[in-house]
């Protein structure tokens, strides 16, 4: 189990604690605070989780000069590689760690359990918030069904029925939309479609635009489309953005949000699979920074507010190191195409700089002094199957505090 460091903590120190220890982690943090008495308001704990982060891939940033806000973290506090167990899913371990049981008790054991339905006991938000602290989840795997926190929360993946018709998004011929011959849902909003696309050059987005589902004229969603080469477009999943997918606790907190963001909030991003695509594209990468901007740009919103938990769960790091991390690591694998490794190659270390630029952004808000910990649920690798161009769940993930009478 980790210990409450206190003054004489090196900065450089580096610990090795197990998935169940990074609970502690988070709740020594609060203990440092709570040791004091009543909850000043000005002690906070902000829990960043990074989804897949991997010291791999950040020290060797930091050295080059990179990811300063993490960096200014990690040299005014303690850190070290959090450990993950069998079965490493998103879900199940994000789970664990907030609640310190392992699966077998918690009861989210895989991708089919996942929903918090499934969870037997207590998570962090869940004894805060009976505890009077005000406490705020965004986009934590496994939190939906939303639950009542003595704050507010936005659930996290996976969720059922946010995306309709598949969850990747499709490439499409300009020319088949306009003849009818779009697939599934995309047919269905041909009209939407080719308004979004009439203006819409080759390397350009469209804004985001409302769909609708014909068998169901209750559903409403929204989506994005880019001009590709060859007169073809990517059209995004359609996201759900109706009343009767309740993400959020209170329920019109998405409401709330999209009015502030003046943009839909999109609880989950797209997926991706098809690894061996001639098309693992430029697209891909940049509408997952789209949909993470959205989410930390959301959760921000509640940062100047009054509360003392906040936890935020970044998932881009591991979304784009899926598919991407072969490309950074090319001589790991077999029969990769030397020119799609040129043109995404930094991927992966882009998302590292877009999640440490959020993560900076989302702190700015904040009046301090708080207590920060940054956790990820496990790091990433390369393939032990050199055939297959992707980045595979690595059990060493990373945990950090900084705040007051941590490091120097």
């Amino acid at each position: 189990m980790a210990q409450a460091y206190g003054p004489s903590v090196k900065k450089s120190m580096r610990i090795l604690v197990s998935v169940l220890g990074g609970a502690a982690v988070i709740v020594c943090a609060l203990a440092l605070v709570v040791q004091q008495g009543a909850v000043p308001p000005t002690r906070r704990v902000v829990v960043f989780g990074i989804d897949g982060a991997t010291w791999d891939v950040i020290e060797p940033m930091f050295a080059a000069g990179e990811l300063p806000n993490l960096r200014r973290l990690y040299d005014h506090g303690v850190h070290g590689i959090l450990e993950s167990r069998p079965p490493a899913l998103s879900p199940v371990v994000w789970s664990t760690m907030f609640t310190g049981r392992p699966h077998a008790e918690h009861g989210v054991k895989n991708w089919k359990t996942s929903h918090s339905t499934h969870r037997k006991v207590k998570a962090l938000w869940d004894i805060t918030s009976e505890s009077g602290l005000v406490t705020n989840v965004f986009n934590v795997p496994s939190t939906w069904p939303p639950t009542k926190v003595n704050g507010v929360m936005m659930s996290g993946f996976p969720l059922s029925g946010s995306h309709v018709g598949g969850g990747t998004g499709r490439v499409v011929s300009r020319q088949g939309i306009s003849r009818g011959k779009a697939p599934g849902i995309y047919r269905e909003n041909e009209g939407a479609i080719a308004k979004a696309l009439a203006p819409l050059p080759e390397g350009d987005w469209s804004p985001w635009f409302d769909v609708a589902l014909r068998r169901d004229p209750d559903v409403r969603g929204r989506m994005k489309a880019m001009g590709l080469a060859g007169g073809s477009v990517y059209l995004s999943p359609f996201y759900r953005v109706d009343p009767g997918l309740v993400i959020s606790y209170p329920a019109d907190l998405r409401r709330r949000i999209a009015a502030e963001l003046v943009d839909d909030y999109i609880p989950e991003g797209p997926g991706w699979s098809r690894y061996g695509d001639e098309e693992t594209p430029e697209y891909l990468y940049e509408h997952l920074v789209q949909v993470s901007r959205i989410q930390t740009r959301a959760a921000s919103l509640f940062t100047p507010g009054e509360w003392d938990l906040f936890i935020y769960v970044n998932t881009l790091v591991d979304r784009v190191s899926h598919p991407y991390w072969a490309y950074m690591q090319p001589g790991d694998y077999e029969g990769l195409d030397p020119d799609k490794a040129r043109r995404f190659g930094s991927a992966v270390k882009d998302a590292y700089r877009e999640t440490d630029r959020q993560l900076g952004d989302f702190l700015s808000g904040m009046d301090g002094p708080y207590y920060v910990v940054i956790a990820s649920d496990h790091g990433f690798k390369s393939s032990l199957d050199r055939s297959k161009h992707i980045g595979t769940h690595h059990f060493d993930g990373v945990y950090l505090i900084s705040g007051p009478g941590l490091g120097g």
